[in-house]
């Protein structure tokens, strides 16, 4: 049972060049190509690891995938202009936050925007 607390979950993540050649694999081999690499590894996990999904943001028909990722140091040296509303074009994104990574960075920017557009509204 998923739930009973005995399962651990692990989120493997791939960028740029090589998540273009996972994409090209047919989403059932693309889990299978993962396990096999942490597998080679960490060879404890062998036979213990359970692909449950794959999901690919280039696959996103409106999204087509991250084209860029940033390099160290850019996005400290950049922070303060990335969130900086241009005319009535506000900005999120987990880059333009300092604190958390990944969703939760994106989702608090998110309502960063969302009260930014809400006080120019208001005047």
């Amino acid at each position: 049972d998923p739930d009973d607390g005995s399962r651990e979950t692990l989120v493997a993540l791939s960028v740029g060049k090589k998540a273009e050649r996972l994409d090209q694999l047919p989403p059932a081999e693309r889990g299978a190509f993962v396990v096999r690499n942490i597998e080679s590894l960490r060879p404890s996990t062998r036979g213990k690891l359970e692909v449950t999904g794959v999901f690919s943001w280039k696959e996103m028909e409106f999204i087509s995938g991250c084209r860029h990722s940033y390099l160290p140091g850019q996005v400290t040296q950049f922070a303060h202009e990335m969130i900086q509303p241009y005319m009535r074009l506000h900005f999120a994104g987990e880059q333009t936050r300092r604190v958390e990574m990944g969703m939760e960075s994106a989702m608090e920017s998110g309502e960063r925007t969302a009260v930014e557009i809400l006080e120019r509204a208001s005047g």
